[in-house]
């Protein structure tokens, strides 16, 4: 007989069944990341097409794949890129058909200026011409002159509120030569408000149709004011008049009409006795340039009649 210690069966048992263990966790590991891996890289391709779809539901346009696997997910992704830029280009025909529309409607719009002040400037001109002040006829000239420069001598769509009152204030003085003085022009506008950027030619269609509606008479006498300030990021200027004023129901359809931004047939000739283009050209051109939370609106008074033109504050 031979005698062979337990514990020397035991080790060499508990040997290997630590091997069995280590090589069944080792082959899990190894299984685990051959699948993490290989998981990973199938579906990172739908990762990133479901992060480029997010980025383009948060207006980022254009967003494409640089990388296209070469299996079925690769269809997708081509197709993909294909629909990113149709729609980039889609938008960008949609901008510039858009852009090239309100250039077009400007223009249409301010070659609808209406000529009867160029023509009733003449007629006074040639009054004038047949009598003796010359100096009159000189005054006249040079003020006429003044508003037509500034219409051909530039193309900006803009410019400053100093250059429109100006171009005004030479309006006011033909009007009064015209009506014996007959208009008093008073402006309260602050120096720092003068730098403001407003669309050129707004504020004379606005004094012409404040005129129009005051006058009774050619002996007739109205008082226009004009104010401007700047508040809350707008830049507001009001036109008011001393004349008979505008019955609430026409106020109500000419505001209606306004904040629209198309002409009415119920406020054609409101407050003026004309046909509204003064009125609806600047309201439609302000709205043009800066949207149609901007434009022109009638304020109720108890004497006379008062515009208010509603302009983003710009330098």
């Amino acid at each position: 007989m031979k005698e062979i210690p337990l514990n020397l069966y035991s080790a060499q048992i508990f040997q290997a069944q630590r091997t069995m263990v280590a090589v069944f966790l080792l082959s899990m590991l190894a299984m685990f990341l051959v699948s993490y891996f290989w998981l990973r890289k199938i579906f990172r391709p739908l990762h990133k097409l479901s992060a480029k779809m997010k980025d383009m539901s948060r207006g980022e346009l254009g967003v494409t794949f640089e990388e296209v696997p070469n299996n079925e997910l690769g269809t997708v992704v081509r197709r993909f890129n294909e629909m990113s830029l149709s729609i980039v280009d889609l938008i960008d025909k949609n901008n510039r058909m858009q852009e090239a529309k309100r250039e077009l409607e400007i223009e249409a719009l301010q070659y609808q200026i209406n000529p009867h002040f160029l023509y009733n400037t003449l007629n006074m001109i040639r009054w004038m011409a047949s009598m003796i002040k010359a100096d009159n006829i000189v005054g006249s000239v040079v003020a006429l002159g003044n508003i037509l420069r500034p219409a051909f001598a530039s193309k900006e769509a803009m410019c400053t509120l100093r250059d429109e009152l100006n171009y005004l204030e030479n309006y006011i003085k033909i009007i009064n030569w015209r009506f014996n003085n007959g208009v008093e022009f008073e402006l309260s506008v602050a120096e720092r408000d003068l730098e403001y950027k407003v669309p050129r030619f707004i504020l004379q269609p606005l004094v012409e149709n404040a005129i129009a509606s005051g006058r009774q008479a050619e002996d007739f006498s109205i008082h226009i004011g004009i104010f401007a300030a700047c508040e809350d990021g707008e830049l507001r200027i009001a036109v008011s008049d001393s004349g008979e004023g505008i019955a609430p129901e026409l106020l109500e359809a000419l505001n209606r009409m306004l904040a629209s931004g198309e002409r009415s047939e119920d406020a054609v000739g409101g407050g003026g006795g004309g046909n509204g283009i003064g009125l609806y050209n600047v309201n439609k051109r302000i709205r043009l340039y800066f949207g149609p939370e901007y434009g022109l609106r009638f304020v109720p008074r108890t004497i006379g009649a008062e515009v208010v033109v509603r302009l983003p504050a710009i330098r």
